[in-house]
């Protein structure tokens, strides 16, 4: 994968930038040409749906990378704008139960971003909607396990009365 330029700009633009924040606090030029080079390739493959490229196992891992990218420097619009376009092509793949077999680590990326997506909008996520559970487990058990506690610790303190 790292023979694609568009990974390879990608991966080269996120470990630059990340080391450079961490030292400088900022992300200066450097990085920032391996962005644009990225944004540039990726959006020429994407424009031509029959390009052997376009719905890869490193295209759809660059997206997955900037979108954690993204997230990492809280992007909203930008992290949103990926997830768009990896829904897009995914469903072009068939889903993300088709992406499973062919790639864990790409499956384990998309389902990571898709959450931390959901979790910071206060949404629900796009690709694993329907093979998670939504509803509150731990508060619904917590108020559970109170009520069966303090039911019998109230009874005894009515009688005492």
């Amino acid at each position: 994968m790292i023979s694609d330029p568009v990974y390879f700009n990608a991966v080269a633009f996120s470990t630059q930038g990340y080391f450079e924040a961490m030292v400088h606090g900022h992300i200066t030029a450097k990085p920032l040409l391996h962005l644009a080079r990225t944004l540039q390739l990726l959006r020429k493959r994407l424009d031509s749906p029959d390009s052997p490229g376009f719905s890869t196992n490193s295209t759809r891992l660059t997206i997955v990378l900037l979108a954690l990218v993204s997230e990492d420097i809280e992007l909203g619009e930008t992290i949103a704008h990926h997830l768009a376009g990896l829904a897009r092509l995914v469903s072009l793949r068939g889903g993300l139960l088709q992406v499973r077999p062919e790639s864990e680590e790409l499956w384990t990326k998309v389902c990571r971003i898709d959450i931390v997506v959901a979790i910071r909008s206060g949404t629900r996520p796009r690709f694993c909607r329907d093979t998670l559970s939504w509803s509150p487990y731990l508060l619904k058990n917590q108020v559970k396990d109170r009520w069966r506690h303090e039911a019998p610790a109230r009874g005894q303190a009515a009688r005492a009365k």
